[in-house]
């Protein structure tokens, strides 16, 4: 896991669970963080500069993206136990919903997070790329 540390995970459920639910394969965080990241860039791409962001090397930190992707690994991790020791209660539940509304309102231009780097101008389609049309049945119209 680059972007999110076991830390953030810890932070909101109980360590034994984590572990428990993925000692059976090492690597269950670290897939789950980097499926949950490569939605994150498909939806966020319009807005943000996605690469920097979630850049493996330097990654551009931000809380809000940190805290939706711990809720979407716990999620995942919690799910995956094989003999259910931890119930995910009601609360994991909202937590996850909670992230997917965020997600979505982030992915829409709903929330714009101005601490993130913008796309590149020559990647965004900004009003001067937008073809301008109009109505012109009008014959009294005249331009």
């Amino acid at each position: 896991m680059y972007y999110i540390r076991k830390e953030n995970l810890i932070s909101k459920a109980f360590e034994r669970a984590i572990d428990e639910s993925s000692q059976d394969f090492e690597q269950a965080l670290t897939e789950s963080e980097a499926e949950h990241i490569a939605v994150f860039k498909t939806l966020l791409k319009r807005y943000y500069d996605v690469e920097r962001i979630f850049d493996p090397e330097r990654p551009h930190y931000n809380v809000l993206l940190a805290r939706m992707l711990t809720f979407f690994v716990l999620s995942d991790v919690f799910s995956r136990n094989a003999y259910r020791k931890y119930n995910p209660n009601s609360n994991t539940e909202k937590q996850k919903e909670w992230a997917e509304g965020m997600l979505d309102k982030l992915s829409k231009g709903i929330y714009i997070l101005e601490d993130l780097p913008k796309p590149p101008a020559n990647e965004q389609k900004g009003s001067s790329a937008r073809f301008l049309y109009g109505n012109l049945t009008n014959n009294d119209f005249y331009i």
